[in-house]
């Protein structure tokens, strides 16, 4: 409960720092998620962003977000700060790092991370190094192809390797934009863990804000990437 009254202050905040002229763009998003093995809602996930223009081609952007995972009754928040440099209109290469907590367990990650956006379509990947003993790295490829103005399909494939047992997770979904920021979305996918599959669902919904509408990249962690919903 702590880290959804930890977000919802950040999130007032989020909005009144973006009308800075610096401030290009920012976003909030809620997603749900649940697991077809269970009988109640597998995650709610709180989240937010915000990006800074340095200069014309290199920026800085920071991400915050919080895990309720009803599955096995515990809360989760992760936090990341990107450095950006904008190739050119339609490409960006970044670095990361951050910063992920499970109950009193805390475990940090750096990355590289790209984007290339065309007109009727945007990919987007990422591979972070975990700190630890486990020699964990997680791999994230995400993809959109824009039907029209306001309709996407959407397609993520999440990866995370481990000195123990790889876990992978696929997903294809949709979404609708309206013209005022406003996007709502919604996926199915499955889980791979281990010799253990399971299928999900999600929905959610997005704000995008500020005169880019948004930030460059998505979320980054174990969390958003491989179990958002477990």
């Amino acid at each position: 409960m702590r880290y959804i009254i930890l977000s919802a202050g950040i999130f007032t905040c989020l909005g009144s720092i973006a009308n800075a002229q610096a401030f290009t763009g920012g976003e909030l998003n809620i997603d749900i998620y649940s697991f077809s093995e269970g009988e109640s809602l597998g995650a709610i996930n709180y989240a937010g962003a915000l990006e800074y223009a340095v200069n014309r081609n290199i920026s800085i952007a920071g991400e915050f977000a919080a895990y309720d995972f009803d599955v096995f009754d515990a809360t989760a928040s992760s936090y990341a700060l990107h450095a950006i440099y904008h190739v050119n209109a339609t490409t960006s290469l970044g670095v990361f790092s951050g910063r992920e907590e499970l109950e009193n367990r805390s475990i940090g990650f750096t990355g590289l991370e790209a984007r290339y956006e065309a007109i009727d379509f945007a990919v987007e990947g990422y591979l972070a190094e975990y700190d630890g003993e486990n020699e964990t790295s997680v791999f994230s490829l995400s993809g959109s192809y824009f039907v029209d103005d306001q309709i996407a399909v959407i397609g993520d494939l999440g990866r995370a390797s481990q000195s123990t047992d790889d876990i992978s997770r696929l997903s294809v979904g949709a979404e609708y934009s309206f013209f005022n920021g406003v996007t709502l979305y919604g996926e199915v996918g499955t889980l791979d863990v281990g010799s253990v599959d399971s299928s999900f669902i999600g929905l959610g919904a997005e704000i995008e804000f500020g005169r880019d509408g948004g930030t460059t990249f998505d979320r980054r962690g174990f969390f958003a990437s491989v179990v958002p919903g477990i």
